[in-house]
């Protein structure tokens, strides 16, 4: 069984991010991001990650975006982890995310799961 710690959600003008030049994105996020057709909506969706992880998060975690790494499958889908190197948050808890886009907005939210052993607040349990 895993146990739902949080939901975060975030949404950003993608016009904010047309000419990034940010120290909170990785070497990793930024080649993703400038791979694509469309470097600053890839920007914004990648950020909304970042924030809706540490909104996810905020129950039991406080965190920086700084904190966090967003990654991508394969087939480009996003995943994401806590990449804190002073802590094991990386292997306490996962993650779902999802973005979206549209021409001005970018969106993305995060669950973000722990074993049911866990001993802190929760929302909810899956099954």
């Amino acid at each position: 069984m895993v146990d739902i710690v949080g939901v975060g959600i975030d949404c950003e003008y993608i016009e904010r991010f047309r000419n990034v030049r940010s120290r909170v994105f990785n070497k990793v996020e930024v080649e993703h991001c400038e791979s694509r057709p469309h470097p600053s909506a890839s920007y914004a969706g990648v950020w909304c990650v970042k924030e809706a992880i540490v909104k996810a998060l905020a129950p039991v975690r406080s965190l920086s975006v700084r904190d966090v790494e967003v990654l991508h499958t394969a087939k480009g889908r996003p995943t994401a982890r806590v990449s804190r190197l002073e802590s094991p948050l990386s292997d306490e808890y996962s993650f779902k995310v999802s973005i979206s886009h549209s021409n001005d907005l970018a969106v993305a939210v995060a669950v973000a799961m722990k074993d049911a052993d866990y001993d802190g607040t929760l929302l909810t349990q899956v099954g």
